[in-house]
């Protein structure tokens, strides 16, 4: 019985996002019956009325309303007395609630939750979260069902996978045959993308069951941060499911078929309208240039193609197994001046298949087991059905089954928060995605991000800036913000439309208004003293015109097939058809390796006594993990001695258990319960390897959970323990070791000082400089 709720404008509730399980509809749906709200012949078992779910949640939101605007300590948790408990966060102008009635999901997981559930939002709306819910509503029910099935797969995902566990990225450790063929069709990729007017097209990633196979980069794109990779894998996971799951290749003989002639499909040699791509990159330009036209976003599109799939036989997977562990691939550029300007690396990602989740439209299914002798047939599109001021259970949407799909996001970059970026998410094998990665003209966005950062520093109580404060001093924040609004007006005029215009007109006009009401005057002022209502209301007019332009500016969404460039259409259909060529016969190899990336027979004789690690490096957010996906194969045929399965239960109650501790200041940590030991260390190294000591206490509170969903909890920590150092001179690790109990201590803490050595020798980082003369 579980449920979230997201609200806004406190005063007179408004909710802006809901969803619920059938348990929790059918709960809400009884007590609106015996309120005489409704009656049993107007409900409807799978739906809940949103005037309902607001009469429900308007008392929890007007109380904490109050205790935050009277007492500045509003509460996080709320528990009744049968059982359900509630957990709310505010994230900027509104209010998460998660809600839980049966128990399963803790308060921790749910905090959780919530915080990803923000960042999710942040990632498809950047700061227009009030796009949570369109005025249209057949649009919101479609933007609520996308957001529940994300939801729902992360839900999984953590359950299933140490990355998500413990949110970092997960290499797939394949040899350096297959590392090449990646790079080097990657690399194709890019540059036939760019040839057909793709200009910025920039990065290409391959994921196998969510894990990171290969990354490629163009040299002067901005680095990919480690949170958006993270949540590339979890639309891949939510987008395509693959049914035939990775598990079946390990315990299941090899088949063998042939592959099918791409001539024979018609979906292959036709319909190429249907992709939806920019006019010869006319509406993408480099972050560094400055806006000077009007171009328009391209959105979400749908194109169908379906494959069989088709794994690969015995010869080719011993011989794949025999040519050793992965390296870093490198790829020759045969001359030419273009493929010298590019550079690539292969970091790591984790996941396995989800299962599908919601979705409004349902479309062809390309990897449907029982299809698998007719790869030529598409399955029909069913039509749209909508639901007014309702949301449906979870459980009862059906997945959307898309070939391919192209949609804005709004990535997080060192210098702008919310980038403009396209993804084009290409299905290649099943389980295995590729994801293209196009940048969008960022300088208006940049603009905007900086000036509602500053608008939320002066609306915010001013005992809460002082961090802040060292190094942005509250009197010139005046003289900060009306050189960014003259920035902005400058940039809106080059757009030269009437709308576009009149918002120009609309925020100077609002920046006049909001010095006359006493905005230097306020900020001169001691902490104490109280913000003038007027002035509130001209700066809330602001930050509204503000995210009008944004929103003007990048969501003004170009959907006709019409409109779409035949050259791109193509290309994308001839890169899909390369990847599918170059991996087809490393599918069930691939496929393997994601079940059984790292083993833990590896390390069992090095170190004796040690049941289970993982490894963290949050400079790079890259886990290093022995899997445990496939370990209880072995013993499926004995629940109670399945060995990876109590494993898998005790790494997923110790890893919160330790980030308490860690939030509390404790650094290292060692606990014994039934027949283990569990130990948990987290370090810091110099860029020679060599441990270093922090140098103030490490006590994190109010701050977001551990992780990179959540936040910047591992910035912030290394960020207050060495203060004054260079970002990426030093390296914060986690790691945590599961041991027999039987194991002394001393030993304990050796085969951890050794694990780390060892984890650290094979990451490839260069210990010392090399003296070449």
């Amino acid at each position: 019985m579980k449920g979230t709720v997201v609200m806004r404008n406190p005063s007179m509730p408004d909710i802006v996002f809901l969803t619920a399980d059938k348990a929790f509809i059918s709960h809400m749906n009884q007590l609106a019956i015996g309120k005489k709200l409704t009656t049993e012949e107007e409900v409807d078992k799978d739906h809940l009325d949103i005037s309902i779910a607001t009469q429900y949640f308007s008392p929890i939101v007007a109380s904490y309303a109050s205790l935050a605007s009277e007492l500045h300590s509003p509460y996080s948790l709320i528990r009744t007395q049968n059982d359900f408990l509630f957990v709310l966060k505010q994230c900027d102008d509104h209010l998460y609630i998660a809600v839980n009635g049966d128990g399963i999901e803790t308060e921790v997981f749910l905090q959780r939750k919530l915080q990803v559930l923000h960042r999710l939002v942040s990632f498809y709306y950047g700061p227009i979260s009030d796009q949570l819910r369109p005025d249209s509503v057949t649009e919101r029910q479609r933007v609520w069902e996308e957001l529940t099935r994300l939801i729902d797969t992360w839900t999984e995902l953590y359950n299933k996978e140490q990355c998500f566990l413990v949110e970092a990225i997960e290499r797939l450790q394949v040899n350096q045959t297959v590392n090449e063929i990646c790079i080097g069709a990657l690399e194709t990729v890019l540059r036939r993308l760019r040839s057909v007017g793709e200009k910025y097209a920039v990065h290409a990633m391959l994921m196998v069951d969510a894990k990171l196979l290969a990354l490629y980069s163009s040299r002067k794109a901005s680095e990919l941060q480690s949170s958006d990779i993270l949540i590339a894998t979890l639309l891949a996971q939510s987008f395509y499911y693959a049914k035939e799951s990775s598990e079946s290749f390990v315990t299941q003989s090899v088949q063998h078929c042939e592959w099918p002639d791409s001539s024979l499909n018609p979906q292959l040699s036709s319909n190429s309208d249907e992709y939806l791509s920019a006019d010869d990159g006319s509406a993408y330009y480099s972050p560094d240039d400055s806006d000077n036209d009007a171009s328009d976003i391209d959105t979400t599109g749908r194109f169908g193609t379906q494959v069989q799939a088709c794994p690969m036989n015995r010869e080719h997977l011993a011989n794949m197994e025999d040519k050793g562990a992965a390296v870093d691939g490198t790829s020759s550029s045969d001359g030419e001046a273009e493929l010298r300007q590019e550079t690539f690396y292969t970091p790591p990602i984790s996941v396995t298949p989800v299962k599908p989740r919601s979705k409004s439209v349902r479309v062809q299914e390309p990897y449907s087991s029982k299809d698998s002798n007719e790869c030529g047939q598409a399955l029909p599109v069913a039509d749209t059905v909508s639901v007014s001021g309702s949301v449906i259970a979870s459980e009862n949407l059906d997945s959307d089954k898309r070939d391919c799909v192209r949609m804005p996001a709004f990535l997080q970059q060192p210098f702008c928060n919310c980038a403009p970026h396209i993804l084009q998410f290409v299905p290649v094998l099943p389980g295995t995605t590729m994801v293209i990665v196009s940048q969008v003209r960022v300088q208006l966005a940049k603009l905007i991000n900086n000036a509602l950062y500053l608008l939320n520093l002066i609306s915010q109580p001013r005992s809460e800036v002082t961090e802040v404060q060292q190094s942005f001093s509250l009197r010139t924040l005046s003289e900060a913000l009306e050189n960014v609004i003259k920035q902005i007006c400058e940039h809106a005029k080059k757009f030269k439309t009437s709308s576009m215009l009149r918002h120009q007109s609309e925020l100077k006009e609002c920046w006049q208004h909001v010095k006359r009401f006493g905005l230097q005057t306020y900020l001169d002022t001691s902490k104490t003293s109280s913000m003038a209502p007027r002035l509130e209301a001209a700066l809330s007019e602001m930050m509204r015109i503000l995210k009008v332009i944004f929103k003007a500016r990048y969501f003004n969404v170009k959907s006709s097939p019409e409109g779409v460039s035949k050259k791109y259409a193509e290309t994308i259909k001839e890169s899909q058809q390369l990847l599918r060529e170059s991996l087809f016969h490393y599918q069930q190899y691939l496929s393997i390796k994601a079940q059984r990336n790292i083993t833990m027979t590896t390390y069992l004789e090095d170190f004796p006594g040690l049941v289970h690690f993982v490894h963290v490096d949050r400079k790079t957010d890259q886990i290093t993990a022995p899997s445990l996906g496939t370990l209880g194969l072995l013993n499926k045929e004995n629940r109670g001695q399945d060995s990876a399965a109590l494993v898998k239960e005790k790494v997923w109650s110790i890893v919160p258990m330790m980030h308490d501790y860690l939030m509390q200041g404790y650094y290292t940590a060692a606990v014994r319960h039934g027949d283990f030991y569990f130990t948990y260390y987290l370090y810091f190294e110099d860029v020679t390897g060599k441990l270093v000591a922090a140098q103030r206490p490490i006590k994190m509170e109010h701050t977001d959970l551990p992780g990179i969903l959540t936040g910047t909890f591992f910035k912030e920590l290394v960020h207050r323990c060495f203060p004054g150092i260079p970002t990426g001179f030093v390296r914060c690790c986690e790691l945590l070791c599961i041991h027999l109990s039987v194991v002394p201590i001393q030993y304990v803490t050796a085969h951890a000082r050794r694990l780390c050595a060892s984890l650290w020798e094979t990451s490839g980082e260069v210990a010392a400089p090399v003296n070449l003369l």
